[in-house]
């Protein structure tokens, strides 16, 4: 599967510009026009769009919705176009393009891409699991988790039906004995303070029926 879509000119220029990034083993692939534009900014992934006239880019920031947290967008712009406003996910790169430079840029986007490709969204949180985190999309506050909190996150996501006390002892701390339950809920209630609003009456980690849920968001 493509990990770059480009929006290029279909000149020698962009087609050799293509050519390198294949040949550096990234996946490109290239589109003829405009129109699918707002389709490609709305998929997972990193897209290379070059930027030729202020409507483009007004365009473009229009139906790049600044909270789509699964794309990341390299503009290639002429030098007489400048960004009019900052939007998140949104990086930039002027022509002549130094290809070594440009590559780089292309490698970190890929790495930022495959971290939020695993990310998962609860509520108004994304959550990061190999790097520990949750990220508030209302403020963009990072929360820190510890290890025992990703644990608990990841179990819960994994458990389609719901988790019970049990269940979490025993694949959260591989505990059987039922005297450790204040352990839990002593966790359960830490990580509330950190991403409820209002801790007592949870909306991302809730319980029903005995069990426990993360408010997923497809």
């Amino acid at each position: 599967m493509p990990i770059v879509t480009a929006l290029l000119k279909r000149n020698v220029f962009f087609s050799e510009l293509i050519r390198l990034l294949q040949d550096e083993g990234i996946k490109v692939s290239a589109k003829k026009d405009d129109s699918s534009l707002k389709k490609v900014l709305s998929k997972p992934g990193i897209v290379l769009l070059e930027i030729d006239s202020e409507n483009k880019l007004k365009t473009m920031c229009k139906d790049f919705k600044i909270k789509n947290n699964k794309c990341e967008v390299l503009c290639v712009f002429r030098e007489k176009y400048v960004m009019s406003q900052d939007v998140r996910g949104v990086k930039t790169i002027y022509q002549p393009i130094i290809f070594n430079e440009f590559l780089k840029t292309i490698l970190n986007l890929k790495r930022t891409f495959e971290t939020m490709a695993e990310s998962i969204n609860l509520k108004n949180l994304v959550f990061y699991p190999k790097s520990l985190k949750l990220v508030d999309n209302d403020n963009e506050k990072t929360i820190k988790l510890t290890e025992l909190e990703n644990k608990l996150i990841k179990f819960i996501i994994q458990s389609k039906g719901g988790a019970t006390k049990a269940d979490l002892l025993l694949n959260v701390w591989k505990h059987k004995n039922k005297l450790d339950t204040h352990t839990l809920e002593s966790l359960i209630y830490r990580l509330r303070r950190k991403i409820e609003k209002d801790p007592n009456n949870p909306e991302i980690l809730k319980q029903v029926n005995k069990k426990y849920f993360l408010n997923i968001k497809f």
